[in-house]
């Protein structure tokens, strides 16, 4: 089992959502729709972006998060 920070699920509406499909999808990982919600195309796509980091989850971490501009670099877990 690994332990990782996480973003708050509270944290995550749909305009954040949005801005992590846009995020995923010019790195090429996400072909589904920009539409904010958390679908399974999203998670299999933040799984991919996790993967090549050494973490296997689809639950986003906060380090990806802050990588991709998700969340502020200020934001604390």
């Amino acid at each position: 089992r690994m332990w990782f920070a996480s973003v708050c699920a509270a944290e995550m509406t749909t305009a954040r959502i949005a801005v992590l499909q846009r995020a995923l999808w010019v790195r090429g990982l996400y072909a589904g729709p920009l539409d904010g919600q958390m679908s399974a195309a999203t998670r299999e796509a933040i799984r991919r972006y996790q993967t090549q980091r050494g973490l296997l989850s689809a639950e986003l971490s906060l380090r990806a998060a802050r990588e991709m501009g998700v969340v502020s670099w200020l934001a604390t877990p």
